[in-house]
């Protein structure tokens, strides 16, 4: 388990560091969180994405099989696919070009949800990717800086949040 310290002076730098270096922690906070609010909610889950000790070597897989989302969850008779993202002190959600891409086939098998948590307020909202979507129609893609890829940011004031 990382200390509080450690992860605070990960978040202010996080997305400037190169992937190697985001791969090893990529995650963690937002699904423990995540599943902290799964067992306040009574929601039964599975991981079922990419963990990031996972020696495969992802960027060589099909675009579905690389954005395949984090859980499989269950609430009472309904059962749906979560996706978990974090937002850091900048207060942008950034989801990946490719994430977009591929969310839609996913979406085709189960509903598919997004759970974003803010790191820097503790804070998470749950929404459909349907509701996400709309979010992005307004947006122009941007890049990180780390590896050129395009991102559609959001700001944190479009989503409903709760604290854990």
């Amino acid at each position: 388990m990382l200390s509080r310290e450690i992860l605070r002076k990960m978040q202010a730098t996080f997305n400037k560091e190169d992937w190697k270096t985001r791969k090893a922690y990529l995650g963690h906070t937002s699904e423990a969180a995540f599943e902290q609010y799964c067992r306040k909610e009574g929601i039964q889950f599975e991981h079922f994405g990419q963990k990031s000790e996972s020696s495969l070597d992802y960027k060589t897989l099909s675009i579905y099989l690389r954005t395949r989302p984090d859980y499989i969850c269950q609430r009472g008779s309904e059962t749906f696919f979560v996706e978990v993202k974090g937002v850091g002190r900048d207060g942008i959600l950034k989801i990946k070009l490719e994430s977009i891409i591929g969310a839609p086939y996913w979406a085709t098998l189960l509903p598919l949800k997004i759970f974003v948590y803010d790191s820097a307020r503790k804070k998470c909202s749950l929404c459909s990717f349907d509701h996400l979507k709309r979010k992005l129609t307004i947006r122009e893609p941007e890049r990180f800086e780390s590896d050129r890829k395009l991102y559609f940011p959001i700001a944190i004031s479009e989503f409903a949040w709760v604290t854990i």
